[in-house]
């Protein structure tokens, strides 16, 4: 039997322990356009100096030996015939499949705030590239804006504060972490970012932001018509599903990403979603 497996997060890596603990003579392919397998939750700490790529991740240094893995690191997959039972690899490489596990995860997604999407100097927190772009960002820029207070915006402004760098924090809703605290927990919080020199301006959204010449923005335009300075802007705001490798397969999709039922088959018998998040402890 031959399984593969799309995406070497937490989700995929660990489909790839349980599928060899289960079936310890089968081929596993695993297919992923990361070359490093790594954390995302702590990416901040890769940000902010405190980790470097090695110490990001979360599997055993011969992860690929161990468990009898054929990885094709940095090669995305662009589209599938599940009739065929084949994948599609982007530089025209084609991988057969008698079970695929799909856990492509998911990307930042960039809000309809006008003249964003044709911004260069934008970027989202999600991989290590666009952690090392930050890296370098933070040695010049020194009004940064981070879009989203949530998790993710917090873990960035963070990181940036371990540089030395000050950001900005715009936030929709009306505190800090939301979805995890009310208003007077939240202020706590927000007390501190204050006391280390992070701006921070909730119940307001970008509206626009305005570019230069070279397509970079200079400023930003809230809801409520404050203007602020931006040499760049971090969304947090959001991510969408990795699904776009599907279309036109007719595997089942919603606005959400994959659809799959509780033991994590797809509309095809031999496509299945990975469902576990969190990174298993080292070992088999």
């Amino acid at each position: 039997m031959k399984y593969v497996v799309l995406g070497s997060s937490a989700a995929g890596i660990n489909g790839a322990r349980e599928l060899r603990r289960i079936a310890p003579d089968c081929e596993i392919v695993l297919i992923s356009k990361d070359k490093n397998i790594y954390s995302r939750c702590i990416l901040h700490q890769y940000l902010g100096g405190q980790r470097d790529l090695e110490k990001l991740s979360f599997v055993e240094h011969d992860f690929e030996r161990l468990y009898d893995v054929d990885w094709k690191k940095g090669r995305s997959c662009v589209g599938l015939k599940p009739k065929e039972q084949v994948v599609l690899l982007e530089d025209g490489e084609m991988v057969g499949y008698d079970k695929l596990l799909i856990a492509t995860g998911s990307h930042t997604f960039i809000p309809p705030v006008k003249n964003l999407k044709e911004a260069k100097n934008v970027v989202g927190f999600r991989n290590v590239e666009d952690i090392d772009l930050l890296k370098e960002v933070a040695k010049t820029s020194r009004n940064i804006l981070v879009m989203g207070a949530g998790l993710v915006g917090l873990d960035c402004a963070s990181g940036f504060l371990e540089l030395g760098v000050k950001v900005t924090l715009v936030e929709m809703a009306g505190w800090l972490l939301s979805k995890q605290l009310d208003e007077r927990a939240a202020k706590t919080y927000q007390e501190a970012f204050s006391k280390h020199g992070v701006k921070q301006h909730y119940g307001v959204g970008v509206e626009e932001v305005s570019l230069d010449k070279n397509q970079n923005i200079t400023e930003a335009i809230l809801t409520d018509g404050t203007k602020l300075p931006c040499d760049f802007v971090v969304v947090t705001a959001g991510v969408r599903s990795n699904v776009d490798f599907l279309e036109g397969t007719g595997i089942e999709t919603s606005c959400f990403g994959l659809v799959y039922d509780e033991t994590g088959k797809t509309s095809d018998e031999n496509i299945l979603q990975e469902m576990y998040q969190e990174p298993a402890p080292f070992g088999r």
